[in-house]
């Protein structure tokens, strides 16, 4: 296709898809009138039409969790949150501590708060079926733990693939569903060998029994707690001003505007966590309010890997304007997540008492005989390298070391990553790069900095390695 041809479909296709001002209701529109509709049918039910004005306390039950009822006694997955109604889906308990969609129910349930506390939330993560197979069958705490799924995980796969099926066995079968033999003729060996039994699944199931085995399982790690306790934790992330504004009014006076600077959003949410946590300290709250931004802004450690120049250079001018609109985008969220950071320091003191510093690690900074000696072209003393680098690195990111691509990827609790390879850069350098990124991803997660000098360990690291 000619280029003049692409770019006039290109711009076809992105006038189409651009963003236009409708004057009719939108999706969301549409829902917050059910939503409505609802609620003057529960005023008109109980008779109270005063009951109005705490309507609003349904935009503080977090939308995708899993709450308790209390006037009830009953679980609910929140499905959706509106400013006057929440939609939920009734939970069971499959297993201990395992929570599922109810798949029997015919409807989803409408209701209204008109009292926080009348809800708590459960701590919930989504569980795997490995996870939830060796919770079930687990006889040991160890089953638990990730080295044995991966250990599992491994074993499984050598030893189905000593079992395969081979070509004669298809060939004499005399069917073309290799898949079906091969699973058949697997389940066998293991049976015959190792004493696996594996039931036999009928051919044909109820739609509502495949249904029940496909739904996702959330795993509780934790008590019940309240809504405000919840938002505190996530530095109130979830919750609009306005609603901030409304939980604030009952329980303490409301920030000024004009002394905020611009970030009363930033003031409130503060003033909402001091609330909520009266024993915290400045370094929990900077913790929550990171942990908040980085669920608000899941993209703040996106970045591009090439020049833009060089990209721009072999795309027509549609894509070109997009990628400098997306450099641009990535500049002005570094620069969002810098000023708030700067917002964040400056006013945690207000709500917050300091935390005492921690003791600088001598062990750690000064002591150079725990710093391992390793030649950059050794690859049999990588280890050493990843023992050190374990020893140095925050608590709240991984770091996995690749030693057949020569490379190290460091991994955040929000799944950023980044891949450093030591082949090229040598393992002073990359280590030392290693360190610096794990750093930054847990100054940006929960705002804690290294308990140890870095530019002394960097200079001990160098004299004791070489530059």
């Amino acid at each position: 296709m000619p280029v003049d041809e692409q770019e006039q479909q290109a711009r076809t296709i992105e006038k189409v898809m651009d963003f236009k001002d409708w004057d009719s209701y939108t999706p969301a529109s549409e829902q917050e009138r059910f939503a409505e509709m609802f609620l003057l049918v529960e005023l008109h039910r109980l008779k109270d039409h005063d009951l109005v004005h705490k309507a609003w306390r349904a935009s503080t039950v977090p939308q995708g969790r899993l709450v308790r009822c209390l006037d009830d006694m009953k679980e609910y997955f929140v499905i959706r949150t509106y400013g006057v109604a929440i939609l939920l889906w009734p939970a069971v308990l499959d297993c201990p501590e395992v929570w599922v969609h109810d798949m029997s129910v015919k409807r989803l349930t409408w209701r209204c708060v008109f009292s926080v506390d009348r809800y708590m939330e459960i701590p919930t993560v989504f569980a795997s079926p490995l996870r939830m197979y060796l919770k079930a069958h687990g006889r040991h705490k160890g089953y638990n733990s990730r080295m044995y799924r991966l250990l599992l995980f491994v074993m499984l796969t050598k030893i189905l693939h000593m079992f395969l099926p081979r070509p004669q066995y298809r060939k004499a079968a005399g069917t073309n569903n290799i898949d079906s033999l091969r699973i058949q003729v697997r389940l066998a060996r293991l049976k015959h060998y190792f004493g696996v039994y594996i039931p036999r699944q009928p051919r044909s199931r109820p739609v509502q029994d495949r249904h029940q085995k496909c739904r996702i399982a959330s795993l509780q790690i934790g008590p019940p707690r309240k809504l405000m306790k919840y938002h505190a934790y996530y530095g109130c992330s979830g919750l609009s001003e306005d609603t901030m504004e409304e939980m604030l009014k009952g329980i303490c006076v409301l920030p000024d505007v004009g002394s905020a600077g611009g970030d009363y959003r930033t003031e409130m949410s503060l003033a909402l966590i001091s609330k909520a946590e009266p024993t915290w300290k400045d370094a929990d709250a900077r913790r929550a309010l990171n942990r908040g931004y980085a669920l608000e802004n899941p993209d703040m450690h996106a970045t591009l890997l090439a020049d833009p120049d060089l990209i721009g250079s072999v795309l027509n001018n549609i894509e070109a304007r997009k990628l400098a609109e997306y450099a641009k985008s990535l500049e002005i969220g570094k620069a969002k997540r810098s000023h708030f950071a700067a917002s964040s320091e400056l006013r945690l003191p207000r709500y917050f008492k300091t935390a005492a510093p921690k003791a600088k690690g001598k062990a750690k900074a000064k002591a150079k005989a725990n710093i391992p000696r390793w030649l950059p072209d050794k690859d049999p003393r990588t280890a050493d390298v990843t023992r050190w680098l374990e020893k140095h690195k925050p608590p709240t990111v991984a770091i996995v070391e690749d030693d057949y691509n020569g490379r190290w990827r460091v991994i955040s609790e929000d799944s950023s990553w980044r891949s450093i390879s030591w082949t090229k850069r040598g393992f002073r350098t990359a280590a030392l790069e290693v360190l610096r990124f794990a750093w930054t991803l847990e100054f940006a997660t929960t705002g804690d900095v290294p308990d140890f000098d870095m530019d002394l360990l960097e200079r001990e690291l160098t004299d004791d390695i070489g530059a």
